[in-house]
Protein backbone atom coordinates (compact mmCIF):
# COMPACT_ATOMS: atom_id res chain seq x y z
CA UNK A 1 0.00 0.00 0.00
CA UNK A 2 2.89 2.46 1.00
CA UNK A 3 4.64 1.86 -2.32
CA UNK A 4 1.44 2.37 -4.25
CA UNK A 5 1.02 5.63 -2.48
CA UNK A 6 4.19 6.92 -3.53
CA UNK A 7 3.34 6.13 -6.93
CA UNK A 8 0.59 8.33 -6.67
CA UNK A 9 1.96 11.13 -5.00
CA UNK A 10 5.50 11.08 -7.20
CA UNK A 11 3.11 10.66 -10.49
CA UNK A 12 1.22 13.94 -9.16
CA UNK A 13 4.22 15.89 -8.66
CA UNK A 14 5.30 15.71 -11.79
CA UNK A 15 3.46 18.46 -13.60
CA UNK A 16 4.26 21.80 -15.15
CA UNK A 17 3.90 24.71 -12.86
CA UNK A 18 3.02 27.85 -13.78
CA UNK A 19 3.24 31.49 -11.29
CA UNK A 20 0.99 34.29 -11.81
CA UNK A 21 2.41 37.59 -11.16
CA UNK A 22 -0.18 38.14 -7.92
CA UNK A 23 1.27 34.39 -6.62
CA UNK A 24 -0.48 32.33 -7.60
CA UNK A 25 0.37 29.34 -9.13
CA UNK A 26 -1.06 26.47 -11.27
CA UNK A 27 0.04 23.03 -11.91
CA UNK A 28 -0.53 20.93 -15.10
CA UNK A 29 0.05 20.34 -18.43
CA UNK A 30 1.27 23.67 -20.99
CA UNK A 31 -0.11 22.87 -23.63
CA UNK A 32 1.25 26.01 -25.91
CA UNK A 33 2.13 29.28 -25.72
CA UNK A 34 1.24 31.19 -28.98
CA UNK A 35 0.61 35.05 -29.54
CA UNK A 36 1.18 35.99 -26.22
CA UNK A 37 -0.91 33.28 -25.08
CA UNK A 38 -0.13 30.35 -22.58
CA UNK A 39 -2.82 27.55 -22.70
CA UNK A 40 -2.44 24.82 -20.19
CA UNK A 41 -4.81 21.82 -18.94
CA UNK A 42 -4.97 21.99 -15.05
CA UNK A 43 -6.63 18.48 -13.61
CA UNK A 44 -7.72 21.04 -10.71
CA UNK A 45 -10.16 22.56 -13.07
CA UNK A 46 -11.39 20.49 -14.93
CA UNK A 47 -9.30 18.22 -17.61
CA UNK A 48 -11.54 19.37 -20.42
CA UNK A 49 -10.94 22.33 -19.70
CA UNK A 50 -8.44 24.60 -21.12
CA UNK A 51 -7.29 27.27 -19.16
CA UNK A 52 -5.46 30.87 -21.30
CA UNK A 53 -3.36 33.21 -19.84
CA UNK A 54 -2.22 36.30 -21.20
CA UNK A 55 1.74 36.05 -21.02
CA UNK A 56 1.98 39.42 -20.01
CA UNK A 57 0.35 38.01 -16.75
CA UNK A 58 3.12 34.91 -16.11
CA UNK A 59 5.85 35.39 -13.65
CA UNK A 60 7.35 32.50 -14.12
CA UNK A 61 6.95 28.52 -15.86
CA UNK A 62 8.96 25.13 -15.25
CA UNK A 63 8.04 21.90 -17.73
CA UNK A 64 8.58 18.42 -16.92
CA UNK A 65 8.59 16.87 -20.11
CA UNK A 66 10.66 18.24 -23.37
CA UNK A 67 9.04 20.52 -25.68
CA UNK A 68 9.75 22.88 -28.17
CA UNK A 69 10.69 26.60 -27.98
CA UNK A 70 10.61 28.86 -30.75
CA UNK A 71 11.78 32.40 -30.40
CA UNK A 72 13.02 34.87 -33.55
CA UNK A 73 13.25 31.54 -35.93
CA UNK A 74 15.98 29.36 -33.58
CA UNK A 75 14.12 26.19 -31.93
CA UNK A 76 15.55 24.83 -29.16
CA UNK A 77 14.57 21.00 -27.59
CA UNK A 78 14.04 19.97 -24.16
CA UNK A 79 12.37 20.76 -21.09
CA UNK A 80 11.89 24.68 -20.22
CA UNK A 81 11.65 27.61 -17.77
CA UNK A 82 11.00 31.10 -17.49
CA UNK A 83 12.25 33.59 -14.63
CA UNK A 84 12.87 37.27 -14.98
CA UNK A 85 11.51 37.97 -17.93
CA UNK A 86 13.94 35.31 -19.54
CA UNK A 87 12.65 31.34 -21.49
CA UNK A 88 15.84 29.07 -21.54
CA UNK A 89 15.31 25.37 -22.49
CA UNK A 90 17.88 22.50 -22.24
CA UNK A 91 18.17 22.23 -25.45
CA UNK A 92 18.81 25.51 -26.14
CA UNK A 93 22.26 27.51 -26.03
CA UNK A 94 20.55 31.03 -25.86
CA UNK A 95 17.69 32.07 -23.65
CA UNK A 96 14.75 34.17 -25.15
CA UNK A 97 12.51 36.54 -23.53
CA UNK A 98 8.94 35.89 -22.39
CA UNK A 99 6.99 38.05 -24.88
CA UNK A 100 4.12 38.19 -27.68
CA UNK A 101 6.84 36.42 -30.22
CA UNK A 102 7.50 33.50 -27.83
CA UNK A 103 5.96 30.27 -28.99
CA UNK A 104 6.49 26.44 -26.96
CA UNK A 105 4.47 23.61 -27.90
CA UNK A 106 5.02 19.85 -27.87
CA UNK A 107 4.70 16.50 -30.34
CA UNK A 108 2.30 15.40 -31.21
CA UNK A 109 0.77 12.90 -28.93
CA UNK A 110 -1.32 9.34 -28.85
CA UNK A 111 -2.84 8.69 -25.97
CA UNK A 112 -5.11 5.40 -25.34
CA UNK A 113 -7.25 4.95 -22.28
CA UNK A 114 -10.06 2.86 -20.85
CA UNK A 115 -12.79 4.52 -18.64
CA UNK A 116 -15.27 1.79 -16.36
CA UNK A 117 -18.76 3.30 -14.93
CA UNK A 118 -20.50 0.99 -12.41
CA UNK A 119 -24.04 1.77 -11.16
CA UNK A 120 -24.95 0.13 -8.39
CA UNK A 121 -28.51 0.66 -9.03
CA UNK A 122 -29.30 0.28 -12.65
CA UNK A 123 -32.72 0.68 -14.57
CA UNK A 124 -33.91 -2.77 -15.78
CA UNK A 125 -32.68 -1.30 -19.56
CA UNK A 126 -29.14 -0.65 -18.52
CA UNK A 127 -26.30 -3.02 -17.56
CA UNK A 128 -24.86 -2.78 -14.41
CA UNK A 129 -21.33 -2.05 -15.53
CA UNK A 130 -20.19 -0.14 -18.70
CA UNK A 131 -17.00 -0.15 -20.61
CA UNK A 132 -16.02 2.62 -22.47
CA UNK A 133 -12.79 2.78 -24.57
CA UNK A 134 -11.16 6.02 -25.81
CA UNK A 135 -7.95 7.49 -28.14
CA UNK A 136 -6.85 11.01 -27.95
CA UNK A 137 -4.69 12.40 -30.55
CA UNK A 138 -3.57 15.51 -30.18
CA UNK A 139 -1.98 18.02 -32.60
CA UNK A 140 -1.06 21.40 -32.43
CA UNK A 141 -0.16 23.22 -35.45
CA UNK A 142 -0.31 26.91 -36.45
Amino acid sequence: MKALLLLFLTASCLADTVTMKDGTFLKGRIERIASGVLEMRVPALGEANVQRLQLALVESFVTEDAVLVSSGGVVSRGPANAAGGRVASQGGVETSLLDVALELWRDPSLRVGVSNDYRSKPLPTQVKTDTAYFLRTTYVWK
